[in-house]
């Protein structure tokens, strides 16, 4: 009689199901089974194959980029090595974020050519900035940078250092007075602060009191400013 109870229980589940049954139960019981070592399921995952063209094309990159080869010469610049990399492998973050890197150095540039009333100058920095990547977040606003310190249209605030950093409430009714002239001018804007934490505090505190949300640039410098350009 045992038997045959046994001969119906294996034909009705298969082998390979009571064998996971049993591992199971097992485990649940404290009992003690055969484990793999983690070594062996490790060496079991076959290792992530690199494609040996990728490292040499970011070397390159990166020394041309330290040496501001950034779209020239044409057959030596970062942004094309960068290109050679996302060719290979579409989804490198390192190529994404280099050419990120490119267009912000373009856009620097173009600040500081601004800022020295080279304004011929600024423009084309903001073309070739344009040209690697024309949905780059920032390109708008240094744009209306270029454009407002050209035609005369700017305005800067100054606020204390000290007061900023303590979030004085003096500093929150200044701010929510220059988010009002953002509002009206409909100006873009460049925040000084010198740290991030400060910029990003700046930045929450206009986008909270503006209709519109804010575009701004940020800048660490050792002043708290603010430039609207509209």
């Amino acid at each position: 009689m045992m038997n045959h109870n046994v001969n119906l229980l294996s034909e009705a589940i298969p082998l390979q199901q009571l064998t996971l049954l049993f591992i199971l139960v097992s485990a649940l019981c404290g009992c003690q089974t055969g484990t793999v070592p983690l070594e062996d399921l490790n060496a079991s995952i076959p290792p992530v194959e690199v494609d040996p063209r990728i490292f040499p094309l970011l070397a390159k990159a990166e020394e041309a980029f330290a040496e501001n080869r950034l779209t020239t010469p044409l057959d030596d610049n970062a942004y094309l090595r960068y290109l050679q990399v996302l060719s290979i492998e579409p989804d490198n973050s390192k190529a994404n974020q280099g050419i990120a890197d490119i267009v912000e150095k373009y856009l620097a540039w173009s600040i500081e050519n601004v800022q020295r009333a080279r304004y011929r100058r600024a423009r084309d920095f903001l073309n070739k900035a344009r040209s690697v990547d024309e949905n780059h977040p920032n390109i708008a606003t240094v744009e209306n940078m270029v454009n407002s310190y050209a035609e005369g249209k700017t305005q800067t605030f100054e606020l204390s250092r000290a007061s900023t950093e303590r979030r004085d409430p003096e500093t929150v009714s200044t701010l929510g007075e220059i988010a009002a002239e953002i509002s009206k001018l409909q100006a873009t804007i460049m925040i000084e602060a010198p740290s991030d934490a400060t910029g990003r505090w700046i930045y929450q505190q206009l986008n909270e009191a503006t209709r519109e949300r804010v575009r701004a640039r940020f800048e660490m410098t050792s002043r708290v400013r603010i430039h609207l350009y509209y």
